[in-house]
């Protein structure tokens, strides 16, 4: 900006108290301003916390928090007395904008997210389908890669854990070998889903994720996951039965990561499970029995009557309708 050998200095203006001004050699500087040198180290350290306050301000509101005498956006001005005061001009965003920008999974560095998102609404759809009908089970294979294999979903051990008359409990264990293909795999699962004439719940959810690449700066080939499961319906001979378990899914993931990913199931492989059945209610809900039932009566004014079905000389007298909770029956209020 100046040749070599010529001085500069960068004093404060009086338009501009405090600002770095680049002014031209020789020409007479005006002096500081007294209260900036005597400034003692509270009024110091106030100054520096609201530089550092208004660095944290996004571009986009820094135009309302500050006047155009000190914008940060503002070029390089000149005065009329032919100095140049140097305003400062960011060449990055502030970090809140960056902040700003991880409301979606697509925006930041954790490529992960928006994997886990799409299997996740994957898995939502396999929720509804099954609390449909069983038989629905079958839908899964439109996530099934060409090359797809699976474990059989036979139990290889089955240790009790319970067993009497109102519940028993099982610990399973399956087979690591990949051995089933499509067609082989979708059989096995609407067996082990036949035993079920209505599920009650479905619930899968992703605890673990991993991807692969070829190299660094492709996007990742395998989605590999840990999805805890919990299955619970009705049927013939027993009241409820509960899975509980985990499952080991590789994804192909065949898309850009500049698209939505495009996943297909090539690997499936049950770990381990707990199973639960019984052959009657376990609990029973009895809050309407012990606390009573909300009910909507009557109450004819200037008395204590309250009836759920006034008759017309009531309703004639005056009232007003009001809900409460009817008193508990007795011998309802122990558990």
């Amino acid at each position: 900006m100046t040749a070599f050998g010529v001085a500069v200095s960068f004093p404060p203006t009086s338009e501009f108290p405090g600002d770095i001004v680049l002014s031209r050699a020789g020409k007479t500087h005006q002096s500081v301003d007294p209260h900036l040198m005597s400034a003692s180290r509270r009024q110091f350290l106030v100054r520096c916390c609201q530089g550092a306050s208004a660095a944290m301000i996004p571009a986009s509101l820094r135009d309302f928090a500050f006047s155009s005498t000190y914008s940060f956006s503002s070029p390089v001005s000149r005065s009329s007395d032919g100095e140049f005061h140097l305003h400062p001009h960011y060449p990055a965003q502030r970090p809140l904008d960056a902040t700003l920008l991880k409301t979606q999974a697509d925006l930041d560095e954790f490529v992960t997210e928006k994997y886990h998102d799409r299997i996740a609404a994957i898995l939502a759809e396999w929720s509804s389908n099954l609390l449909r009908s069983p038989q629905e089970a079958l839908a899964i294979r439109e996530c099934f890669a060409t090359d797809f294999s699976g474990t059989s979903l036979r139990p290889t051990e089955s240790r009790p854990v319970r067993s009497d008359a109102v519940l028993e409990v099982h610990q399973n264990k399956f087979a690591a070998q990949l051995i089933l293909g499509r067609d082989s795999f979708l059989q096995e699962l609407q067996f082990s889903m036949s035993i079920f004439s209505k599920i009650v719940s479905a619930e899968f959810r992703v605890t673990g994720i991993e991807t692969t690449s070829t190299s660094p700066s492709q996007p990742p080939t395998t989605v590999n996951t840990r999805v805890r499961y919990e299955l619970v319906g009705t049927g013939n001979g027993y009241y409820r039965e509960q899975r509980v378990g985990y499952w080991d899914l590789e994804w192909e993931a065949s898309a850009p990561s500049s698209a939505p990913p495009e996943l297909r199931l090539r690997r499936w492989q049950t770990l381990d499970e707990t199973r639960s059945r019984s052959h009657a209610p376990v609990f029973i809900d009895i809050t309407a029995s012990t606390l009573g039932s909300p009910a909507a009566e009557f109450c004819v004014t200037g008395t204590t009557t309250c009836t759920a079905s006034p008759s017309a000389a009531q309703i004639a007298a005056g009232g007003k309708w009001g809900g409460h909770w009817s008193t508990p029956a007795v011998g309802t209020t122990a558990v």
